[in-house]
């Protein structure tokens, strides 16, 4: 398994954790979705997607390759929730990350690039947020 995968996997995990019982305001944990294109459905209140996007890589140095992987994410929720509740979902998500920017040691770091917040202006039927990550790792040569 690459080390790409393994820090999908542990990302995974830990976007899952998000849970009330586990402290945080929020339970977006409980409807994660890696690369997930379909639309919220009427009956789900809440969804966050993530996909691993591009991972540019530095010239080699010392036999090994810096890696900055980007990770894009999406809550989705309904527009009865407020825009604190979203809010409190981003806060969520920076807390869990948080607890351990190097993903049990694959990764050198992970910091928040950016992050949004938008309400469907039409219908009012959504809300959402979108963040950007960069985990930063490190591999040997010829290794992704």
């Amino acid at each position: 398994m690459t080390k790409r995968q393994q820090i999908v996997d542990a990302l995974d995990a830990r976007l899952k954790s998000i849970t009330m019982a586990n402290g945080y305001s929020t339970d977006i944990g409980k409807k994660v979705s890696a690369w997930r294109s379909a639309p919220l459905a009427e009956s789900e209140p809440f969804v966050l997607i993530y996909r691993d996007t591009e991972c540019p890589k530095e010239a080699p140095e010392a036999g090994r390759h810096r890696h900055s992987l980007q990770i894009e994410m999406t809550i989705l929720v309904r527009s009865s929730t407020s825009p604190g509740t979203v809010r409190a979902m981003i806060g969520d998500v920076v807390k869990a990350i948080g607890t351990d920017p190097r993903l049990g040691g694959l990764a050198l770091w992970a910091a928040l690039v950016a992050d949004s917040l938008a309400v469907e202006r039409e219908t009012r039927t959504l809300a959402g947020a979108d963040l950007s990550w960069q985990i930063t790792y490190s591999t040997p040569l010829w290794e992704v």
